[in-house]
């Protein structure tokens, strides 16, 4: 017997001495009940877990055996072919002593170094009646060290597992997520910025779908209108994003003045901008959809005047892409006193529409209450399209303004 082999058996019986495991319950004199805890990857190898034969003997992929504990390991290890993060689990078994109803914290577990082939692919399984616990780490490229510890199964596929410390079974779906901050939640709810939030909203007497703003975790209510192909789902609430250049209302109701403190007046009608700062700084479009993110949230752009005479051509198909268009703004305007004067709509689709005023450069701020003023991202000359609704009347209004002015902003969802 060469050196290598008297070595290699050696190792192999010190391996096997250490993977044996007990009950603290167990008198010392009896084998383990029968279990097994199957470990296999995406390529089909596996390797078992506890053994059920009769002698408590364990095994290892690479072929040798040897009498002890009834464990077994995969063998050696492989890097990650795609260059990402190597990962290798510790899978603990603890099946034999909770089929015998001992307490875990009771039992001394058997811990398989198991290496990953790649990112993913092992995948554990144990009999319904006990239950696997793991913890281990992945190594990147740069040699960082991520720990992962005491992941759990989420419902009843034993390879759907996560780490408590940073994410959640959630209930109902079984799918695995990253914690809230710290909170879990629910199929019913979202997660932006750290907070949960619903996924639908009571809104001027409609349910409507609601969505966040990744950039500072404000929520917003939206609506589908129209059908096929020319379908667009709006923002139901104007923007009230804090852009450079944008401004808040001093009042709720007449005339004040504008300034950068988000008080209540941004709260109720949003933020009013400038045409630059709404498009920010994009050149001018008249397509449709505008392809204009400008200051809107990611996945929503700027309206196009062709987009806003397209929603209009919904609520009268008798009205051009472009001009005043009669009685639409009966049907957008919200259900709300807001509207001074008795001026509010009948909100047929829920699009909301507020009379949030406009403002000026030199710090005005006129006609909250009575107007509502919005952004396109069409320019018209040296000055830029806007649409508008009034409190004495159910049209929408259509021209052209400087660009310096102050007005609201609905965004525009892009499509799939």
């Amino acid at each position: 017997m060469t050196q290598y082999h008297k070595f290699a058996l050696a190792a192999g019986f010190v391996l096997a001495m250490a993977l044996t495991f007990s009950c603290s319950s167990d008198d010392g004199n009896d084998n383990p009940p029968p279990s097994t805890a199957v470990i296999s990857s995406s390529d089909g190898s596996s390797s078992s877990g506890v053994g059920s034969s009769s002698g408590g003997g364990s095994s290892s992929s690479g072929g040798s055996s040897s009498s002890g504990g009834g464990s077994s390991s995969s063998g050696g290890s492989s890097s990650n072919s795609n260059n990402a993060c190597a990962e290798r689990w510790e899978v603990e078994i603890h099946a034999t002593c909770e089929a015998a109803g001992v307490k875990k914290e009771t039992c001394t577990g058997v811990t398989q170094p198991i290496p990953q082939l790649e990112w993913g692919h092992w995948v554990i399984t144990t009999p319904a009646t006990s239950t696997t616990h793991a913890r281990g780490y992945r190594v990147c490229p740069n040699n960082d060290r991520d720990e992962k510890d005491d992941l759990t199964i989420c419902g009843t596929d034993p390879s759907n597992v996560y780490a408590p410390e940073e994410e959640f079974c959630q209930d109902g779906t079984n799918k695995v997520l990253e914690l809230c901050g710290t909170a879990t939640y629910q199929a019913t709810q979202g997660c932006c910025k750290g907070n949960v939030y619903d996924l639908t909203r009571e809104h001027y007497g409609k349910t409507k779908a609601q969505f966040c703003d990744e950039r500072d975790g404000k929520t917003y209510v939206k609506v589908d209108i129209g059908t096929g192909a020319t379908a667009q789902t709006w923002m139901a609430e104007n923007l009230n994003y804090d852009a450079s250049g944008s401004k808040c209302g001093s009042v709720l109701t007449g005339n004040g003045t504008v300034g950068n403190a988000n008080d209540v007046a941004c709260d109720t009608y949003g933020r009013l901008y400038d045409w630059v700062t709404a498009m920010n700084s994009s050149p001018t479009s008249s397509a449709n959809p505008s392809g204009v993110q400008g200051v809107c949230p990611s996945g929503w752009h700027l309206p196009s005047d062709a987009e806003w005479g397209a929603l209009m051509q919904f609520f009268n198909p008798s009205c051009s892409l472009t001009g005043v268009c009669f009685n639409a703004g009966a049907k957008l305007k919200a259900d709300s006193p807001l509207w001074n004067s008795n001026g509010k709509g009948t909100d047929d689709f829920g699009f909301s529409a507020l009379p949030g005023g406009y403002g000026y450069s030199n710090g005005n701020f006129n006609s909250v209450g009575y107007y509502g003023y919005w952004w396109s991202a069409s320019e018209s000359n040296l000055n830029a399209y806007r649409r508008t609704m009034y409190y004495y009347g159910e049209d929408v209004g259509y021209g052209d303004s400087a660009k310096s002015d102050l007005f609201s902003v609905r965004c525009l969802q892009d499509s799939p």
